[in-house]
This record gives C-alpha cells, sequence and structure tokens, in this order.
C-alpha cells in the first residue's frame, strides 16, 4: 500500500515524487515522510477502497520499485510511480510500438494502420494506443486480427470504459494484452487526462507512429512528447488536400517524423527489433487477389468489383493498401493497373 499512498498523494508533481523517492533510496515511506514534511497530503483510508477495487477487477498493481515495471516508463521525468491494471501484465515488458492518430480518421488512415500492423506481425511488436476513437481503435482492433498483443492506456478509470461502445474491445484487450490506468478506478472522462496519459503511450514504446492528425490535433501532443523522450517517431504521408493529414505531414516537412510507406520503414530504425534477417522477415500479404484482375490495361473500381465478387469497399481498402505497397498505380480517373 505504501507505493500506492506515494502515488495518491496530493499537493506536489510527479516529478517531485519522483525526485523524493530517489534521494530517499526508492524507499516511497521515507520518500511520503518527506513529503508531507513540505504540505504533501494522503489519505490511507481512501488508499485502501483503491486497492479493493483493483482486487474486485481481477486486476493488479504495478509499482515503480517493481522489477517488471517498464525500464522505458522509468527513465521519463514524470512516471506513473503505479500502474492499475488488468490482463496480460507481461506486455508490459516486452517491446512496444505505439499508434496514434486522429479520431475523426479516413479510410486512408485506417487502411494505413491496417498494412502496417499487418506487417509488422512477424516482429511480434505490442501494440500500444490509446483505445479512443479512430485510429487508436483501429491499431487495436489490427493488433488483434494479426495475433499481437496490445495494450490499451487509458484516459479514465479502469471501471469506466470510454467511448463506451468500445466495452467489447476492452475486453478483448484484457484476453489478449492489457488494459492500463494511472487514475483511480472510477475516474471519469475529463478533456485534461488524455493528454496527460500520452505521456505513458510514448514512454512505453520504443517507437510511436503517428497515422492521421488533423490541425491543432491532440496526437501533436504525443508527438512532442515523443521526441522528448527521445523516441523514434514515425508519420504516414497524407494526401496533399486531405484535412486529416495536415500535421503528419508537417512533422515529416520539419524533421519531426521518418516518413514510413511499410513496416521495414519502422523495423529498420528500432534496436529493439533487431532481428535476423528482418527484411526479409516482413513480407507484405497486401491483396495477392486483386494482382490477377489487374494487366498493363487499367481497371476501374467497378470493374475490379464485378470480378472479384469483393464489395466495394473491400475493393477500395485492397487497391489502396496496393498502391500504398507500390504493386499498382493510378491511370486516369479511378483506374488502376500493376506496376511494371
Amino acid at each position: 500500500m505504501d507505493w500506492v499512498s506515494l502515488h495518491r498523494a496530493s499537493g506536489c508533481s510527479l516529478r517531485a515524487k519522483k525526485t523524493a523517492l530517489l534521494e530517499n533510496g526508492g524507499n516511497p515511506v521515507a520518500a511520503l515522510d518527506f513529503l508531507k514534511g513540505r504540505g504533501v497530503r494522503s489519505d490511507e483510508k481512501k488508499d485502501k477502497i483503491i486497492m479493493k477495487q483493483v482486487k474486485t477487477l481481477g486486476g493488479w498493481i504495478m509499482t515503480f520499485g517493481e522489477a517488471d515495471y517498464p525500464d522505458l516508463l522509468k527513465e521519463i521525468a514524470d512516471p506513473p510511480l503505479c500502474l492499475f491494471g488488468v490482463g496480460n501484465r507481461n506486455a508490459l515488458s516486452r517491446p512496444a510500438i505505439a499508434f496514434v492518430g486522429t479520431r475523426r480518421a479516413t479510410q486512408y488512415g485506417f487502411n494505413a494502420c491496417i498494412k502496417l500492423i499487418r506487417e509488422l506481425s512477424p516482429a511480434n511488436p505490442v501494440i500500444v494506443s490509446g483505445m479512443a476513437s479512430g485510429i487508436d481503435t483501429r491499431a487495436h482492433v489490427s493488433a488483434l486480427e494479426n495475433n499481437l498483443q496490445t495494450v490499451a492506456v487509458m484516459g479514465t478509470g479502469l471501471n469506466v470504459i470510454y467511448p463506451r461502445e468500445n466495452r467489447k474491445l476492452f475486453q478483448s484487450i484484457v484476453n489478449q494484452g492489457a488494459v492500463i490506468s494511472e487514475c483511480d478506478p472510477d475516474t471519469k472522462p475529463e478533456p485534461f487526462r488524455f493528454p496527460v496519459r500520452n505521456r505513458i503511450i510514448s514512454g512505453i514504446s520504443t517507437g510511436v507512429v503517428i497515422v492521421e492528425a488533423r490541425e491543432k490535433s491532440g496526437t501533436l501532443i504525443t508527438l512532442r512528447l515523443a521526441l522528448e523522450q527521445n523516441r523514434e517517431v514515425f508519420a504516414v504521408p497524407g494526401r496533399l488536400f486531405d484535412r486529416a493529414s495536415t500535421s503528419t505531414n508537417r512533422a515529416i516537412k520539419k524533421g519531426e517524423a521518418k516518413l514510413i510507406t511499410c513496416a521495414n520503414d519502422i523495423l529498420d530504425e528500432l534496436i529493439a527489433f533487431d532481428i535476423p534477417g528482418k527484411s526479409d522477415t516482413v513480407v507484405s500479404e497486401s491483396a495477392p487477389g486483386l494482382l490477377c484482375y489487374l494487366g498493363e490495361t487499367a481497371r476501374s473500381i467497378d470493374d475490379l468489383e464485378a470480378l472479384s465478387g469483393l464489395s466495394r469497399n473491400q475493393v477500395l481498402m485492397e487497391v489502396t493498401v496496393l498502391e500504398m505497397d507500390g504493386r499498382i498505380e493510378k491511370n486516369g480517373a479511378n483506374q488502376f493497373r500493376k506496376r511494371v
């Protein structure tokens, strides 16, 4: 309970708590006593209630002093001294890549997320995101579809699933990864909490992939934090007139993020995934079925829909992925042919 009491104590910043902890030999009791002498307050009765709530959820509490607390997260300026979690806590011990982006994602952004995570799957990373609508949700779902572990970092308490439509996703992540939060279990969604939790998303990850980010997007906070934490930052290039990619394109232009079009662009920069034959291992499997209908003669979306028997949405998605892979090219208005 000592760690929970230090974590929940009010009246000073996390940075001050970390400093007090380090100055008192890593002892949470001594650190809290030191801070109490400077006006910090704690509530032991409430701390016990919080611990009981987490236990009732079938969850766990990971403390700053434990051996399996993520080393990368421990290095940041203001690490949470406790993480409340449900699911497999071992997921936090493995190399991870964060995927973040706008809540108002386009189909292009979804397709890019699907493609990159599918291509990353042979390297077996943990996929980290914030379980928000849009790109976050798509990243978690894509990880689950590719049998990868995924970690959701919530800006609410574990008892408050937000957005509410992600209740089923929450349980799927618990079954195949972990959901974590630094907040008390009953903490409700408040605007300021989501930017604050972003430091944990980047903090536990070796690299951060920005898929789509609009002007003044909250994703830019994660970008800034990742750079401050010395993380590798990657960005999916967006279409010239697409507002959903305004900030990603700017980040690439300013040199803040590396332009990526495939998984190897990410893995080549991350030592944690320095696997033998990496470039040969991550092979695109994008829509091989549609290629048999494409040759030197261009075909329209309507043609491909009729020939393949796929739905229009499926054809659009697969064509986008094939174009991003460089395996087909656009020829005229919505017509495509195989790249020679």
